[in-house]
């Protein structure tokens, strides 16, 4: 058996109005809760055995997310060096992007203009 019973609660008549297992996680402010009772899975040992199963279900699911997560905040950081490196900031403003290596370098829009005036 299990030893592990992190997010597993059992209840009891004593405590509850069934006898079974409950299985609860709470993430930023989300609930998850499950209930096992022991009549639906037919004895105490079979109930537990289906709360653990969820339980390592939804903690590899969490942590699969978690690695999701933490690749593409490492992609992102490691393009904003790349960005600052090359003194190239992309500013997105919706429909348009702005860049500021254009800003600073090459013509500026305003002398475009003029340019373009003068032609």
């Amino acid at each position: 058996m299990d030893t592990d019973m992190k997010n597993i609660t059992r209840y009891t008549y004593e405590f509850a109005s069934f006898l079974g297992w409950r299985v609860a996680f709470c993430r930023h402010g989300r609930h998850l809760v499950r209930y096992f009772p022991d009549r639906r899975y037919g004895s105490k040992e079979a109930s537990l055995h289906a709360a653990i199963e969820l339980r390592d279900n939804v903690r590899e699911v969490l942590k699969q997310l978690e690695n999701l997560l933490e690749n593409r905040f490492a992609k992102f950081l490691e393009t904003a060096e790349q960005s600052k490196n090359n003194h190239c900031v992309k500013i997105d403003i919706g429909l348009s992007t702005v860049t500021k290596e254009h800003e600073e370098g090459g013509t500026s829009s305003s002398e475009r203009k003029e340019r373009g005036s003068s032609l």
